[in-house]
């Protein structure tokens, strides 16, 4: 991951080749494409769908990341003349149910246009702004248990990550649009603008951004939170937000919708506000803007990957390890879920 101080890419302080290597579900997921975009000299990125690990251990679509990190530093520290410098500087993955790399010469890609789509009444997806109303959320703190494995805020390493979050959406404030006749492909860093008012402060407003199949099940994409408070915001007052997200690829192919789910928590990426409190989202203005990108013309041929090297990786001092998480609810009383994490080693 990137670790780019702000001030030094602004300056223009940075002269050496720079290789960047991050991956979707990793913390560090929006700095990076962010850092290279302002890099001014030879530059390169590699985003994956993977969470904090190299990308020859990844376990969705690992690729050949030290032979890539290999030819670029054999060019700019020993000058063998392997032509990176001609190669597509940026290589993503881009996400969904037809997964695929694309080979970009912009972050993000120069064909990307914002698009708005905006909360409308009645749970929906508009292109237009109008339509007048409200919606009402009661905080409820256990949001966000339903996509533990998507960052690397746990250590689940699971091939078919992300899981279903319907139960999350079931208990937020959801917006759905209508099924998709083409694909919708999205590289970029999506933003949610929200007229709302909160009648206790502090409170988090979280937005996500998600895929929601034919069957029902809802993929997370990303995802993105604000925190309310004194002075910027007052308790009772109406107020209009941006809420930045978190950068992606994913396509949605047809016949999917796509889905804003907003709420007060994120537990536990986000630890949970004291106080119960309702949020008013007002409608009209409320929308959320994607970075919609077009397919580019013509078949995209694979990477030319080298040879994966997961075993350089290894190390006789790793321990292993592993993790589970376990949620549980008392249907008599319906009480709030309680999360147990054990480790083992």
């Amino acid at each position: 991951g990137s670790t780019v101080a702000w001030d030094a890419v602004e300056g223009g302080r940075i002269a050496c080749p720079s290789f960047l290597i991050c991956g979707w579900r990793d913390l560090y997921a929006d700095c990076t494409p962010q850092d290279f975009a302002r890099l001014q000299r030879p530059r390169r990125l590699l985003m994956g769908p993977w969470k904090h690990e190299f990308p020859d251990t990844g376990r969705e679509a690992p690729v050949a990341g030290l032979w890539e990190m290999q030819r670029w530093f054999e060019r700019w520290l020993q000058q063998v003349p392997n032509g990176v410098e001609h190669e597509p500087p940026v290589r993503v993955h881009v996400q969904g149910r037809a997964p695929r790399w694309r080979a970009e010469t912009h972050w993000p890609p120069a064909r990307m246009q914002a698009r708005s789509w905006f909360l409308a009444p009645g749970g929906t997806l508009d292109a237009r702004s109008g339509g007048s109303g409200e919606s009402l959320h009661r905080h409820d703190p256990t949001i966000g248990m339903h996509s533990l494995a998507w960052d690397p805020w746990t250590t689940a390493l699971d091939p078919a990550l992300p899981r279903d979050q319907s139960a999350d959406d079931a208990r937020s404030l959801c917006f759905t649009g209508a099924p998709l006749t083409a694909t919708l492909e999205l590289q970029g860093t999506p933003q949610a603008e929200l007229t709302l008012c909160a009648d206790v402060l502090p409170l988090h407003v979280v937005v996500k951004l998600s895929a929601v199949s034919a069957s029902g099940q809802s993929t997370l994409i990303t995802t993105g939170w604000l925190r309310l408070e004194p002075p910027a915001v007052q308790p009772g007052t109406a107020c209009t937000v941006r809420v930045p997200l978190r950068a992606t690829a994913f396509a949605l192919q047809p016949g999917e919708r796509l889905r804003v789910a907003v709420s007060c928590a994120d537990f536990p990426r986000v630890w949970p506000t004291p106080l119960p409190a309702v949020l008013q989202l007002l409608h009209g203005r409320s929308r959320i803007e994607v970075p919609e990108t077009p397919s580019p013309a013509g078949d995209e041929a694979p990477p030319p990957w080298g040879p994966l090297q997961p075993g350089a990786l290894a190390s006789a001092q790793d321990l292993g390890g592993a993790q589970t998480w376990d949620i549980t609810r008392d249907l008599m009383t319906d009480a709030q879920c309680s999360l147990s994490v054990y480790e083992r080693r």
